[in-house]
């Protein structure tokens, strides 16, 4: 899925499509947000045929039905999401940013060892001196987190709980000390 500038010029294959609406009925970026929207998007997936990558026919595409609100509406609808678009947009550039910083930061700090004078010899080549080589079960305690059950959670629990995607809850029980 992309966008395509009002008066820019593009070539499609036969494999993609182009919407041209009625701007007086449909709004083209509201479409867009519909269309794009993850339900819609497995509405269209679970409308096309064939196997591995689904075949989706203009008629297949024109027959799913989408909310259709006055035009009025469907702009705002549109603007509302479309600035949410952009900020997601710059805030995922920001973030490409700051983790290419911090990758040259490390680098600086952890491999060059910039504005560092005095070395010594380690198993793993030259390190600052005064700095060490160690195992991490020498210097920090490793615990497995427990399963978090239901009955524990408590939304105005002070304690955070985390999994594998983030922050799943809170509680106010210490499950692991």
């Amino acid at each position: 899925k992309i966008r395509i500038k009002k008066n820019q010029k593009i070539i499609l294959n036969q494999r993609v499509g182009k919407f041209i609406t009625d701007e007086k009925n449909l709004h083209l970026e509201y479409l867009y947000q519909i269309i794009s929207s993850k339900n819609y998007e497995q509405i269209l997936f679970d409308t096309g045929t064939g196997s591995g990558q689904p075949n989706l026919s203009p008629e297949l595409i024109a027959s799913v039905k989408i909310p259709f609100p006055v035009i009025e509406i469907q702009r705002k609808i549109a603007k509302i999401l479309g600035t949410i678009d952009e900020l997601i947009w710059k805030n995922m550039q920001i973030n490409r940013k700051l983790e290419f910083m911090i990758s040259i930061i490390f680098k600086s700090w952890f491999i060059d060892f910039d504005g560092q004078k005095d070395f010594v010899d380690s198993e793993l080549g030259k390190i600052p001196k005064g700095w060490k080589i160690g195992n991490l079960n020498h210097i920090a305690n490793f615990r497995n987190g427990k399963s978090f059950q239901i009955e524990n959670y408590d939304e105005k629990g002070t304690i955070p709980v985390f999994g594998s995607n983030g922050q799943i809850g809170n509680t106010n029980i210490i499950l692991n000390k």
